[in-house]
């Protein structure tokens, strides 16, 4: 499902003689592009992932902001800059000898991986490669209960031409539990979503999944033997550290003598992932433009909308003429990150009549009123307002508040009811939510284009005077 290049890239300082060697490598489906750079380090090839053409189908959370693009007409948050070159530069190199049967041990940064194994991994382990090629794992938590380890299978060619890329080889990532787990624990072999077969259930749950988090800190278990990646495998456990949510597969009689298998979710009992699609279909009729959601669903036929409080979404920019509702999401935002609660994800449970959904909490109900703004169902905007105030606000609820700040240029006529209805509701709570527009523009606009405003976006005559009689009490005493 994907193909392999090589080449270089010529330094741009003509005194250094040595180029930057450079791997691309292009997947079939969905369209992506990944490109590395290959690094000498202690006199050894690695490669490091300096481009990708979509943040949330690779391995690695590319420094630099990301930025989006449209491949195959399907836009992307792509991330780094292929023109990259590197200088030679000295490396220091940390070796280690535990006892005769490990041998010397070398020590492999972090960086040195990147792209290749998920960060989420990286993070969590520091990396030693042995003789023989194989890295173990070791945990950086000391209440980490598994040990990793990396099996390299060559093909046993050696590469002379200097590339770096004609022999090939794979790895086989598998975690054992230590001395610090349960009995309960078992080996487990990790999942590649990107290298498996087109249309085979692991690419498809992939992703899936990628609606939730880029794959860099999604991660699929299989309690299968393997000893080929091409082996055919279960999917066990699928863990998103980022958004801190798990799932794991169970088999279960839906009725008599009839076994099915799903990714139940560890957090919420009796919630699995449906695939469904006229599941999916009627959450995407109450969700709109919105992308970035799963459907959820338990015995009972009971459907929620389960969507990741870690991205940051924005409007896509447009040069222009035409408002963009066009959603991107930002997942490597760290300060937004910090800002969430122990809870990083947001669960809506639909109405059985399939009209509504219910917002559990303030928070919840704040960020799916900012993603319908932002892909323009102003009308469910209007709606979910009154449930949006609150005295006081957590940081998590007045990050999503501030957002409001940067749809100012949002000039369709029911976008300024919805500001100035905003601006109605939060009276009196102005100490915690300060409206980041102008009152005053919004009137001139909104009786502007009152004729194009839709009849449920109108405000009520009572709110319109309210909003001239308080406008009018600030210029006075702003005047006095």
């Amino acid at each position: 499902p994907f193909v392999e290049m090589i080449g270089y890239f010529p330094n741009p300082d003509d005194g250094v003689k040595v180029h930057t060697i450079k791997e691309v490598v292009v997947f079939h489906y969905p369209p992506t592009i990944h490109i590395y750079d290959v690094h000498e380090y202690g006199r050894r090839f690695f490669r490091t992932l300096t481009y990708t053409s979509n943040s949330s189908l690779c391995l690695h959370d590319v420094p630099g902001d990301p930025y989006p693009d449209r491949i195959n007409n399907m836009i992307c948050l792509s991330s780094g800059s292929p023109w990259t070159v590197r200088a030679p530069s000295p490396s220091l190199v940390i070796s280690r000898r535990l006892n005769a049967e490990l041998g010397i041990q070398t020590f492999i940064p972090s960086r040195y991986l990147a792209g290749t194994i998920p960060a989420c991994l990286l993070e969590q382990y520091r990396y030693w490669q042995s003789e023989d090629d194989d890295m173990v794992g070791e945990p950086v938590d000391p209440k980490n209960v598994y040990d990793l380890t990396i099996k390299l299978n060559k093909d046993g060619r050696v590469d002379k031409e200097g590339f770096c890329c004609n022999s090939d080889a794979y790895a086989l990532v598998q975690r054992t539990p230590n001395k610090g787990a349960g009995k309960k624990l078992k080996a487990q072999t990790l999942l590649n979503v990107m290298t498996a077969r087109d249309g085979s259930g692991l690419k498809e749950l992939g992703l899936l999944f990628s609606r939730l988090d880029n794959l860099s800190h999604i991660l699929f278990w299989t309690n299968t033997k393997l000893s080929t990646p091409a082996d055919e495998s279960s999917i066990d456990l699928v863990e998103l550290p980022r958004i801190k949510m798990t799932f794991r597969a169970d088999t279960v009689e839906t009725s008599p003598g009839r076994f099915t298998t799903h990714l139940f979710s560890t957090d919420h009992d009796g919630l699995y992932v449906t695939t469904n699609p006229e599941n999916r279909r009627r959450v995407e009729n109450l969700l709109g433009n919105v992308p970035s959601f799963i459907v959820l669903q338990n015995s009972d036929q009971e459907l929620f909308a389960l969507l990741p409080g870690c991205a940051l979404p924005r409007r896509l920019f447009s040069d222009g003429h035409h408002l963009s509702t066009q959603m991107i999401l930002d997942r490597r935002n760290q300060e937004w990150i910090d800002n969430l609660g122990p809870v990083r994800f947001y669960l809506y449970p639909v109405h059985p009549s399939y009209a509504f959904l219910y917002t559990p909490s303030l928070a919840s109900s704040m960020y799916l009123m900012l993603l319908h703004f932002i892909a323009g169902n102003y009308l469910e905007v209007f709606k979910s307002i009154e449930s949006c105030v609150s005295e006081e606000l957590s940081p998590e609820e007045l990050q999503i508040f501030d957002q409001l700040e940067f749809l100012g240029n949002d000039y369709h006529p029911d976008a300024h009811a919805c500001r100035l209805k905003f601006s109605a509701v939060i009276s009196g709570f102005e100490g915690a939510m300060r409206i980041p527009w102008s009152v005053s523009v919004e009137i001139a606009e909104y009786v502007r284009k009152y004729e194009a405003v839709s009849s449920a976006c109108r405000l009520t005559a009572t709110e319109e005077l309210f909003l001239l009689d308080a406008l009018f009490e600030s210029k006075e005493d702003s005047a006095a």
